[in-house]
């Protein structure tokens, strides 16, 4: 491999034009006042070195048929002068062109530094949606990285991930030709997994689940229509089907009880866009694990962690009895809600240390990403994660009591006359409004414009966490803590580790997975113009960022500070189902297949 210097990193118009260009992100600014299309830029590091192979078997071979013409020559018995300037400097004993080409062609094979396109593409989508890079926080899909180390890659699972990191790799350098190669391996995966569910050797493999929940996940990078919704509900229900074949006894691994709680997240949201009713196996099967969770041996986040998602499951339910109108005394709306409100009102009054965040003020920065000039800081993105879908709950339920109140009211005579509802609308209207604020105030460091700038100090026993404790990765209700060093390197050894019992030898273990928060409320972060964070961080964010735009209270100027942002994780971090969802807030109308669904 030759070196060949620092490639330029203009855009293949700007080079045709040899014309100054200044590489942005979205598009360079001379396409853009051209009116032209920009046709992206070439891959930095597959330009940085050449493949000298083919010129380095020439010249030795041009060496052989120089030394065969010396050994025929009359002067042939004086031993020739070593030639030292070829890059292949062959055995002086070796004088006929037999022995010669032997010596060449035992040569090792050449190492290419440039990576294949699939590698670039996995270790991509393992940086932004399963192993935790940046640290704090982990991936949104840790669980396929745990998964493909205990299936040993089954092929199913490794066809869908082939899929998924193409779809995402090349909507980050905008390669129509990745597109194209993504869509052939989704076809692939698609047979690939219909054959598995049809095996009963495989269907109840965890691969096989995770394998449906990466295909949904795959019409959410790709999905540039509503029918991609469609699609990817279709895979929440074929998870679905899956969680209750397997029953409880996938409750019996930690890699099982992880994918539970990750695909069960993704049938709660199907259901609350669709205003449909859980499925009762999913609500049972929660019992199950949250009564699991009550024994001592399980870490305290996750007790927590089970009531929290216990609530949303029965908030959910609430919601489709109301909206179908089996539930319809306003006063028992009220009351219910109330009761659901209760467990998040009390999270905020009791937080627990490890889920801190700090605000901020900074009437500086662009208005575009920082609204309203507040921002808030969480020293872990997955405590981030959690408090934007307790803050998404808290509005819909307060949505729910404000809604009850105000038809009421409406009554002729009213229903609510006490001064205590009237106090309740007050604070319900301002819950909202404060929940969408926090919502809105996270958005700068879910698409990475928070830069670190100090180290997490490392988790003690006196900390809080426990000296034994069951490692987890993925589950969006289920935070885990994040440590000072990056899993990537380190991932085989968690798997295999087992953690001891003792308080004074968790350091090593605990430790790695655990962080804790400053120790104070310095600064220890700046904003930066120049955005850098996974994927998985924008992944979380959809949803309820949507909702903070999509509601009925939301003013213009958030509507267009939420779809601006929206557009920004499209574009710059290849979700595609994110314009789809602007488009919405746009037009003021949900998606239809919501609606064709809830018939």
């Amino acid at each position: 491999m030759v070196y060949c210097g620092k490639p330029s990193s203009a855009c293949h118009a700007c080079r045709q034009r040899k014309t100054r260009c200044d590489a942005l992100p979205n598009g360079c600014t001379q396409c853009k006042r051209a009116k032209r299309q920009c046709p992206g830029y070439r891959v930095q590091s597959d330009l940085v070195f050449r493949d000298q192979s083919a010129n380095v078997i020439k010249r030795a071979k041009a060496q052989e048929r120089k030394r065969s013409v010396k050994s025929e020559s009359p002067s042939s018995n004086a031993s020739p002068a070593p030639d030292t300037d070829d890059s292949i400097i062959l055995d002086s004993e070796s004088q006929d062109g037999e022995d010669l080409e032997l010596v060449v062609r035992g040569l090792p094979p050449m190492l290419s530094l440039q990576p294949e396109v699939e590698n670039m593409a996995t270790c991509y989508f393992n940086s932004n949606y399963s192993v935790g890079i940046t640290v704090p926080g982990h991936g949104e899909f840790n669980s396929v990285t745990v998964s493909l180390i205990w299936d040993l890659m089954d092929p199913v699972l490794a066809t869908s991930i082939k899929a998924t990191s193409l779809a995402s790799f090349g909507h980050h350098v905008r390669s129509d030709e990745l597109a194209k190669s993504s869509r052939v391996e989704y076809t692939k995966a698609l047979k690939m997994t219909n054959a598995a569910l049809s095996s009963p050797s495989q269907v109840k493999k965890d691969s096989t689940l995770v394998s449906v929940i990466l295909l949904g996940l795959y019409e959410m990078i790709t999905g540039r229509n509503q029918k991609s919704m469609k699609d990817w509900a279709a895979h929440v229900r074929g998870s679905s089907a899956l969680l209750k074949l397997r029953g409880v006894e996938q409750f019996e691994s930690p890699i099982g009880r992880r994918i539970f709680i990750q695909a069960a997240t993704s049938i709660l949201t199907s259901c609350l866009q669709r205003d449909m009713k859980p499925p009762q196996h999913i609500i049972d099967m929660t019992r199950e694990l949250e009564a699991m969770a009550a024994d001592p041996r399980f870490p305290e986040y996750m007790r927590r962690g089970t009531r929290i998602f216990q609530t949303n499951l029965a908030f959910a339910d609430f919601q489709y009895k109301v909206n179908r109108g089996i539930m319809s005394d306003l006063r028992t709306i009220v009351d219910t809600a109330l009761e659901l409100d209760a467990p998040f009102a009390d999270l905020y009054a009791n937080q627990p240390p490890d889920w801190s965040y700090v605000a901020y003020v900074d009437k500086d920065f662009d208005p575009d990403i920082v609204y309203n000039g507040r921002y808030h800081v969480h020293w872990d993105t997955w405590a981030l994660a959690l408090w934007n879908m307790i803050r998404l709950f808290r509005i819909m339920i307060h949505q729910h009591i404000r809604g009850a109140l105000l038809k009421g009211l409406a009554m002729n005579p009213p229903i609510f006359t006490a001064a205590e509802d009237y106090a309740q609308l007050e604070r319900s209207m301002n819950m909202i409004y404060q929940m969408q604020s926090d919502i809105l105030s996270s958005v700068p460091q879910a698409l990475g414009y928070v830069r670190k700038t100090s180290v997490w100090r490392e988790a003690t026993p006196e900390s809080g966490v426990p000296a034994s404790f069951e490692p987890v990765f993925s589950p969006a209700y289920f935070p885990p803590l994040s440590s000072p060093e990056p899993i990537v390197s380190s991932i085989a050894a968690i798997c295999s580790a087992t953690p001891s019992s003792s308080s004074s030898s968790s350091s090593s273990f605990s430790s790695f997975i655990y962080g804790s928060p400053p120790a104070d409320n310095a600064r220890t972060h700046v904003l930066t113009k120049s955005p850098s964070g996974p994927s998985s961080n924008a992944f979380a964010l959809l949803w309820p960022l949507w909702y903070t735009g999509f509601m009925e209270l939301a003013t213009d100027d958030v509507r267009k500070y939420v779809m601006g942002n929206l557009r920004r994780i499209g574009n710059e971090m290849g979700i595609q189902q994110a314009f789809v969802l602007a488009r919405t807030i746009e037009t003021k109308t949900e998606p239809k297949v919501w609606q064709e669904d809830e018939k």
